[in-house]
């Protein structure tokens, strides 16, 4: 009857549109007060919001997330968007295609798939129409190429799975680069294709001379030592990840002072968002954590692992429930509030069936980017809409096409999947 309750005013908080921080930590309250009594409510919560809050390892999240924002601020982003844009335009369709290869580079220095759409969409999108770009193929791409982030490292949603589930964020890293480049890769490719099958979709290709492409390189190179600098002590080991992105936050803001214009109204605004950003996740750390404590305090998260185990499902077909159980949360909830209310209930169902648990966090990962192209939320898609505009069932239509790539990506891995783990342990050193 408490469960029932619980997930009943969950679920009507988020109906009536509760930020998910609020709705899980009211439900998460409810529970645990009626499982507990209130005395020992009280202490919990309290116990929660700082030693959940107070990990050295969560400090890895605003370091990355202050370096995306430094150079957001800066004219460095836009210069090396138009620089890709240069020496890919000599294709059909380069522009979009160089909005995937934009998204991948910033996802490797920023880790935030908003953070990717947000500037994408203000960045590319302007450049796509002015060139007569279909709206569904222009913005299909931002929205789908945004996701990114949240796979190829350093990602955020990497280092929350890390920190709820205590594997090694580095070699989480490291077994997500192959695949986000995969998804990279798969993403140009079909955008090439859409453009030879519907050749009206894009316009014909620009011709740029090697003068106009080394002009435009050239205010760009200064982000290259950036991405150097964080990929080579995240995966040589030289420095943990917190280390790198603190180390990657400290450079990004010289180069952005010195060589993309940053000043102190740019400065003040990356802090700011950089504050908001990392509060709001604190926040749903806080309401997550007391959401999965009552599911532990209750019984339910042991009920439903032996129940799963008593069911006689092989173990794939108990994978593929989980999976759709996170595609369907993708729907409506952001990445980080799905893994910190899931973890606690489908980690230790994974471990009970003897999946590796940096597979199992890529895989998770690459479910929960579907989730944010995906209707009726698609939370890029949202994102991409406010940023550049233009009608959401174009975004939706074009993103839907984009989908295709990560979910054969998804099923070669769950079909494969040494492919991930051996990888990482190949260029992961701890």
């Amino acid at each position: 009857m408490v469960i029932v309750l619980t997930l009943g005013l969950l679920f009507i908080l988020l109906l009536v549109g509760t930020p998910i921080a609020y709705a899980l930590l009211l439900a998460g309250t409810l529970g645990l007060w009626l499982e507990v009594g209130w005395d020992s409510l009280t202490a919990t919560v309290l116990s929660i919001s700082h030693a959940e809050t107070a990990s050295f390892t969560l400090s890895t999240v605003p370091m990355f997330i202050l370096m995306a924002e430094f150079l957001s601020q800066s004219r460095l982003t836009g210069d090396m968007f138009t620089a890709i844009a240069r020496w890919l335009g000599s294709v059909r369709g380069g522009l979009a295609a160089s909005t995937v290869a934009a998204n991948a580079v910033f996802g490797a220095m920023s880790g935030s798939s908003v953070a990717a759409a947000g500037l994408l969409g203000r960045v590319s999108v302007p450049q796509m129409r002015k060139h007569g770009y279909d709206e569904r193929l222009s913005l299909g791409t931002v929205a789908s190429s945004g996701t990114l982030a949240v796979l190829i490292p350093p990602s955020i949603a990497l280092i929350v799975y890390g920190v709820a589930t205590e594997v090694s964020i580095g070699r989480l890293f490291a077994a997500a680069l192959i695949p986000g480049l995969i998804v990279a890769v798969g993403f140009a490719i079909l955008v090439l294709a859409w453009v030879f099958v519907s050749p009206s979709s894009a316009p014909p290709a620009e011709r740029y001379t090697f003068r106009e492409k080394l002009a435009a390189t050239v205010p760009a190179l200064p982000a290259i030592p950036l991405i150097a600098l964080v990929l080579f002590v995240l995966y040589s080991g030289v420095a943990t990840p917190t280390e790198a992105g603190a180390l990657g936050a400290a450079a990004a803001l010289a180069i952005a002072v010195i060589f993309g214009g940053l000043r102190m109204r740019g400065f003040v605004a990356a802090v700011a968002s950089t504050v908001a950003i990392n509060a709001m996740i604190m926040m749903i750390i806080v309401g997550a954590t007391v959401f999965s404590r009552f599911l532990s305090i209750s019984g339910t998260a042991q009920s439903l692992v032996t129940t799963i185990n008593e069911s006689g499902l092989p173990s794939i077909g108990v994978l593929i429930l989980l999976l759709a159980l996170y595609l369907i949360l993708g729907f409506f909830v952001d990445q980080t509030a799905i893994l910190l209310m899931t973890l606690p209930v489908t980690f230790p169902v994974i471990m009970e069936l003897g999946y590796d648990p940096v597979w199992f966090g890529i895989i998770v990962t690459l479910t929960v980017e579907i989730g944010l192209i995906t209707p009726p939320l698609g939370l890029n898609v949202l994102v991409t809409h406010a940023a550049a505009g233009g009608e959401l069932s174009d975004i939706f239509k074009g993103a839907l096409i984009f989908m295709v790539v990560p979910v054969i990506v998804l099923i070669g891995f769950i079909a494969f999947p040494d492919a991930i783990t051996t990888f990482g342990n190949i260029i992961y050193r701890e």
